[in-house]
């Protein structure tokens, strides 16, 4: 009998250089099937109309970060990739803790194009 091939997102750890951080990320991924990214969820209504931020990584988010200025969250730019948190942990700390403690400020790593 033929095994019949499930449909899965291939693991978004195939651009990373370092070998030993590659093999940590995949063995810690789960494998989940398309449907899941397929799903709707439900959204509360109201549920961005508490205090928010974004930190941006790179040119694939910029359109998400472009929706979170026009919805007037704080929003910090940290060059990078997709997972960059995992190359970079210590600057995306800070700017995580900038965008969360200081919210009556605008955070040290914005870009002038983010001020």
């Amino acid at each position: 009998m033929p095994r019949r091939r499930r449909r899965a997102v291939p693991g978004a750890t195939t651009h990373f250089s370092d070998p030993a951080t590659r093999r940590k990320l995949v063995a810690e991924q789960p494998r989940l099937p398309l449907s899941y990214y397929e799903q709707d969820i439900p959204v509360p209504a109201g549920w961005d109309d508490h205090p928010c931020s974004y930190l941006l990584f790179g040119p694939p988010y910029e359109e998400v970060a472009a929706d979170a200025r026009a919805r007037g969250w704080r929003v910090a730019h940290l060059p990078g990739e997709h997972l960059h948190q995992t190359i970079d942990p210590v600057g995306t700390t800070r700017l995580l803790l900038e965008l969360t403690v200081g919210a009556d400020r605008p955070p040290g790593g914005l870009t002038s194009a983010d001020r």
